[in-house]
């Protein structure tokens, strides 16, 4: 489903990943660990097309991303739902109008984005809060948000950066349970985390990467 072949991407002033070489199948759940500033946020960015390597290659479903034209960026974007540490949550829009965001960029009619929207939302135990803006809603209930977000196109893959990073210990567990239940259901997972003990005993493929090199 997606493939990276001897891929490279340095910064100004630091290396992001060197010569990475890594296969995501379909319906797969992946771990990647490492430290911060390991070059975890620089791999997602890469499937994302956020950035384009400085060598190598980037295949989501055969397609080398490398000779996408930016038109065509938002139609493979369809295909990855993305969710954040920082949630990145609009602060003027309440919970409803964040989640459908994706579906109006992608130009679906409103009676559509609401039925959609209305479904993930009472799926992820949200809907009651519709109305509420970001900073009504718990820690928790932000990030099962970006969770509604992602998934709200129906991709094929989520990418997950430190998904767990700004929750309690429950919490994260519960987002461990619902990542789990969404794996379940055939969407593939691509999990960046620097904390081994939250992934060590769920059964899934574990990366680590330090430096920018993938450790297997």
């Amino acid at each position: 489903m997606i493939t990276l072949e001897d891929v490279s991407y340095s910064y100004k002033k630091w290396i992001g990943v060197s010569d990475v070489n890594l296969r995501i199948e379909s319906g797969e759940y992946t771990y990647i660990i490492g430290p911060t500033g390991s070059g975890k946020t620089t791999l997602m960015r890469l499937i994302y097309l956020d950035l384009k390597p400085d060598s190598g290659r980037v295949l989501i479903e055969g397609l080398d991303t490398n000779k996408a034209k930016r038109r065509h960026i938002p139609k493979i974007r369809r295909r990855i739902g993305m969710i954040f540490q920082e949630y990145n949550l609009l602060e003027d829009r309440n919970l409803f109008a964040n989640v459908a965001l994706p579906l109006h960029v992608l130009g679906q009619p409103r009676k559509e984005i609401k039925a959609s929207v209305d479904a993930i939302l009472n799926e992820l135990g949200l809907y009651s809060k519709s109305s509420h803006m970001p900073n009504e809603l718990s820690g928790g209930e932000q990030q099962r948000a970006c969770i509604a977000r992602a998934l709200v196109k129906k991709p094929d893959i989520i990418l997950a950066d430190e998904p767990t990073g700004n929750l309690d210990p429950i919490t994260a567990y519960d987002l461990m349970e619902l990542l789990d239940q969404i794996n379940g259901r055939g969407t593939a997972i691509f999990m960046a985390s620097h904390n081994y003990t939250l992934i060590r005993d769920r059964g899934h493929r574990i990366i680590q990467i330090q430096e920018g090199k993938l450790r297997t």
